[in-house]
């Protein structure tokens, strides 16, 4: 099977607001000056669709508005497709059949579905079992879908032994998947979002525009440089609770960004109101404690990373980041009294930038240090 892959380049100009996971991020457009706005030729073209649950808006420099509108649909209608390949809210997507299918029956994986599974179950891998696409029973007994329930010990032990490679098996070699759990099923939640930004950014290439920001319902992916230069994208991060309150900013090129936190979904039962994101390894509910950024080359890393991290949460999430020279991750750390925390690892120390009243001061000592 050959592996989906993409590349993103952020660079910036405008005043936009972006809402990522939770919260919201600021981008800034400095503007264009006259020079460079007679180096920059052609003409921005903005198009919102509304595709995967979410809003996904693209902005594109094209020679002219007809070659723009034509390059964004064809963005739009590759996120159709990936739409149709992996919604469990599709009744026939690739990926619902595959969820209904009998037990022990193996069922053939497309091509793209193969690629991306792989991808997804690298990242499980990777950050051992933080990060779980075949947790669709966990979601089913704690109602996440629905209106929200306390499962008994019992139904949580039966949703545990019904998730993972052990439920599901995928054998990428033959191409196929066979279902060992009646209650087993795919959840793309995590990583469909960052693949379809994957399959957008290649149509934008391939039509030959340089320059393009594309925010899929929060999580951001760019190409090109707006005002013809290298500074990259302007975000002002925004507190994990109060999301008008910049607490800080990154500037950042040729990556994707994500957030995952939990302040602005959740469930309530009985009059709790509850984290929406469930730690696979245990079944639990992951509590609030603030949120995590994650800035990634590649999209749908970004995507399923930004979920892993906020689940371990910021002391083993940092541990896990220390050393990677391919994922910058910001921790925004909640504390009783209401202050609040910063942590970064090194490879994000280059995206870190002083604005107006928020700065980071310092670097992090040993890839871990907090303001």
């Amino acid at each position: 099977m050959r592996r989906v892959q993409s590349r993103g380049y952020l660079q910036c100009s405008v005043l936009v607001a972006i809402s990522l996971a939770i919260g919201l991020v600021f981008v800034l457009f400095p503007g264009t000056s006259g020079a460079d706005r007679n180096l920059i030729q052609g003409v921005w073209v903005e198009r919102e669709s509304f595709l995967m649950g979410t809003r996904f808006r693209i902005r594109v420099r094209a020679p002219d508005r007809p070659s723009g509108i034509h390059t964004i649909d064809n963005a739009f209608g590759a996120v159709a497709l990936y739409e149709a390949m992996l919604s469990t809210w599709i009744q026939d997507s690739e990926i619902s059949r595959l969820n209904r299918t009998q037990v022990n029956a193996a069922v053939a994986l497309s091509d793209d579905l193969g690629d991306l599974l792989s991808q997804a179950v690298h990242w499980s891998e990777e950050t051992e079992g933080a990060f779980q696409p075949m947790v669709g029973a966990l979601l089913d007994v704690w109602g996440i879908r629905s209106s929200g329930r306390i499962p008994t010990k019992e139904a949580l032990d039966g949703a545990l032994s019904s998730i993972g490679q052990g439920a599901i098996d995928l054998d990428f070699a033959a191409a196929t998947a066979t279902r060992r759990n009646r209650s087993a099923w795919i959840d793309a939640g995590g990583f469909g979002k960052g693949a379809a930004l994957m399959a957008a950014a290649r149509e934008i290439i391939k039509a030959g525009a340089r320059d393009a920001l594309l925010d899929f319902g929060g999580q951001i992916m760019t190409l090109g440089s707006p005002a013809g230069d290298q500074n990259g994208w302007l975000l002002s991060v925004a507190h994990p609770q109060r999301r008008f309150e910049p607490v800080g900013a990154l500037r950042v090129t040729n990556a994707s960004v994500a957030t995952s936190g939990a302040s602005e979904r959740h469930i309530v039962v009985k009059g709790r109101r509850l984290s929406h994101v469930v730690d696979p390894r245990t079944g639990q509910l992951v509590p609030p404690w603030g949120s995590v950024t994650v800035v990634s080359e590649d999209p749908l890393a970004a995507d399923a990373v930004a979920t892993a991290l906020f689940v371990l949460g910021p002391e083993a999430g940092m541990e896990w980041a220390r050393d990677r020279l391919d994922i910058g991750v910001l921790f925004l750390i909640e504390g009783s009294e209401g202050q609040l925390e910063k942590r970064w690892n090194l490879q994000m120390t280059p995206w870190l930038q002083e604005t107006g009243n928020e700065s980071f001061q310092s670097g992090p000592r040993n890839g871990d240090d907090e303001i």
